[in-house]
């Protein structure tokens, strides 16, 4: 029978087990809009959008808005639960899928040493303790436990002390820029022996959970392994063979991703038969997706929204259905969770840390990578409600160590900001380049070369590049300096968003170097006309492009920085950084700004005057008496002219125009350009 409508009289939050899609709709609206809305002011403090995630779940559930009289039996009534949790398992196999998907082992093997050590020790002494903790809980909470097995309740909570939630991880190095540094890589890598070893344990814990005698479960560890050689070693090539056929090496083609899709719907069915769990199936999977060309960056790219914005949010809400904090009704459950909490922290950061000293690490280095390493994100709840669901654990202790998750994921960023800060990244990297001791006493002095380029104009340039529309006119700027006396430094700069694929651009980006096209543009061109150029990529959020090129220009000690305008946008939306770099104090800045093109369509006009409109307000509020000296470079000439003639007019000599009378003697080096400077008195 049809629903009525609610111009009939019908309730649309009154569930119709004939026409469920009604209440799920107004359920997963209520979901996402209330997680968006916890996310705004959490975001502020830095914090990863799951944490806003479970907390939503947790106050949507019995938490605080199941105590509103009619709230539960109105938006989430009991009878509608299994089509909302369907939903969100689904979700959680394509999740998973997307986890498998971030994991690069290339990573894990060029950091093998340090990478294996501190992944093994954050792992062995975590599940030692864990063991422990599970001793004393056993002991006091067994008569609630559904499963009361201590072997396999030992073996979980082992399991959920030792897991780093890599996502979550990846995320937070890159909002705190320590992907180019040793800490970073080394947890990066860490992380990912960690996140595979994790969800192996988790594994073998639901086969013996399941399994009815031992030697069930070795049948079904068997088969398992059956599996993971069936599809890295029959399954893995045959993609790749089909991937080479498919012309998809650069992003998949709708054959292959319906192929992908159904690979991973098969791969969890497989795993969930046997008595394992559908999400480890779907992980084996991405593991075995191809990284060359980004195509594991592509592949997440067409499914990430959809599982970011809908499923995982209901997912946590379904998890947070399940957590009631006020079970935790009296001290002794409020000591023991205290106690998951400290025991956990400590033992992940004391293990990690150990073995970074070990690898010649500094002690303060060493603690920032425990902490890091201790950080449980979503990984966590993923795997507390895995042991919910299995019967391993009771709501009670669910909700104990739902706490500890977030308690650990909350602390991650501020803790790493306090111990590691950016001036003791500096004051370290410096003493360990040799410019400095450790006093911060400079050591180095400028090489005869340096003096020498500096005396005769601009010694280092670094050009930044963001966008497509500036590599032109920098590359026609670029063609006019003397490689004899000056050398480029290239930065290219990208955004970090929220996307899920923004993990896997992170973790794989030594490879993204080498094959970003904007890069091998400048190589390329570099190559032809024997110009020195280094170059260097960062993928960093928008509010730090600035000080990330300001750092970069100290690194390289860079003369000039030169940035492009990008003339086209008419919000400035490309050209929002130049604001915040033209207000630092310790770099020289030109903006590049192309010539106007002849016959432009009347929109074009009014983008390039309301751009340039939006240019000049911003040098007039810049424009404050400073250390800083600012240069804006014109270009007139296409490339393809033989020789170009710069005509400087002088009225005043100024910082600015010294620096600029540095870039012109820069320019003339080259047989290419002549120049005419006149001074009006």
């Amino acid at each position: 029978m049809a629903n009525q409508s609610v111009l009939m009289g019908g309730n649309p939050t009154k569930y119709d087990p004939t026409n469920p899609i009604v209440i799920f709709l107004v359920q997963a609206t209520i979901v996402i809009v209330f997680c968006r809305i916890l996310h705004l002011p959490l975001s502020k403090i830095r914090q990863p959008r799951v944490i806003a995630e479970v907390i939503g779940g947790i106050l949507l559930g019995p938490t605080a808005f199941g105590r509103i009289p009619g709230f539960s039996r109105s938006i989430f009534p009991p009878a509608s639960l299994p089509n909302f949790n369907l939903v969100a398992n689904v979700g959680l196999i394509l999740f998973l899928f997307i986890v498998g998907l971030e994991v690069d082992m290339r990573l894990v093997v060029k950091n093998a040493r340090v990478a294996l050590s501190v992944g093994i020790a954050s792992l062995v002494l975590p599940f030692a303790t864990g063991a422990f903790v599970a001793w004393i809980l056993h002991r006091q909470y067994a008569d609630t436990l559904e499963k009361d097995d201590f072997g396999v309740f030992l073996l979980f909570i082992g399991t959920a002390f030792s897991i780093t939630a890599f996502p979550v991880l990846a995320r937070i190095l890159t909002e705190l820029k320590l992907l180019r540094v040793n800490v970073g890589v080394t947890v990066l890598a860490a992380g990912v022996g960690n996140d595979v070893t994790g969800w192996m344990l988790l594994a073998l814990t639901i086969a013996l959970v399941n399994a009815s005698s031992g030697l069930i479960a070795l049948y079904v560890i068997l088969l398992v392994i059956a599996w993971v050689l069936i599809l890295f070693f029959l399954v893995k090539p045959a993609y790749a063979w089909l991937l080479r056929r498919s012309s998809s090496d650069s992003g998949p083609t709708d054959t292959m991703m319906t192929l992908t899709i159904l690979l991973v719907l098969a791969s969890a069915f497989y795993t969930e038969i046997i008595g394992v769990h559908p999400i480890f199936g779907a992980f084996l999977v991405g593991m075995i997706i191809p990284h060359d060309n980004g195509y594991a960056v592509n592949m997440t790219e067409k499914i990430e929204d959809l599982v970011s914005v809908l499923f995982l949010p209901l997912y946590f809400a379904s998890s947070g259905l399940k957590t009631d904090i006020g079970l935790l009704n009296d001290g002794k459950a409020w000591g023991y969770t205290i106690l998951i909490i400290i025991m956990a922290t400590a033992s992940k950061v004391v293990g990690s840390m150990l073995a970074a000293r070990l690898n010649g690490f500094l002690w303060r280095e060493s603690l920032v990578v425990g902490v890091l390493m201790s950080c449980k994100g979503l990984v966590e709840l993923i795997v507390l409600n895995v042991g919910l669901n299995s019967g391993i654990l009771s709501q009670k202790v669910f909700t104990m160590f739902v706490i500890m998750a977030l308690v650990t994921t909350f602390l991650t960023t501020p803790l790493t900001l306090w111990i590691y800060p950016t001036a003791y990244q500096h004051r370290v990297a410096r003493w360990r380049d040799g410019e400095t001791d450790w006093e911060g006493n400079e050591l180095s002095t400028p090489t005869a070369g340096e003096a020498d380029s500096r005396s005769t104009g601009i010694g280092t340039v670094l050009l930044v590049v963001n966008r497509i529309e500036g590599v032109a006119p920098l590359l026609q700027f670029t063609h006019f300096f003397s490689a004899k006396v000056t050398r480029l430094h290239l930065v290219r700069i990208l955004e970090i968003t929220d996307r899920l694929s923004q993990i896997i651009k992170v973790s794989e980006s030594d490879d993204l170097i080498n094959s970003d096209s904007l890069i091998s543009i400048f190589k390329t061109t570099a190559r032809l006309v024997g110009m020195r150029l280094s170059y260097a990529l960062q993928i960093v959020a928008l509010s730090d492009f600035s000080p990330v090129l300001a750092k970069e220009a100290i690194e390289h000690k860079a003369d000039l920085v030169v940035a492009p305008w990008i003339q086209d946008c008419e919000e400035s939306s490309g050209n929002d950084y130049i604001v915040a770099l033209l207000e630092t104090h310790t770099t020289n800045m030109a903006i590049l700004i192309e010539d106007t093109l002849p016959h432009e369509p009347e929109h074009a006009m009014r983008a390039r005057t309301t751009s340039m409109g939006s240019l000049r307000s911003m040098m007039r509020a810049s424009a404050r008496p400073t250390s800083r000296r600012t240069a804006t470079a014109i270009h007139e000439k296409p490339i393809e002219a033989e020789r170009t003639h710069v005509y400087f007019p002088l009225f005043q000599f100024g910082k600015d125009e010294v620096l600029a009378m540095h870039l012109l003697t820069s320019l003339v080096q080259s047989d290419r350009v002549t120049a005419h400077v006149v001074f009006f008195k």
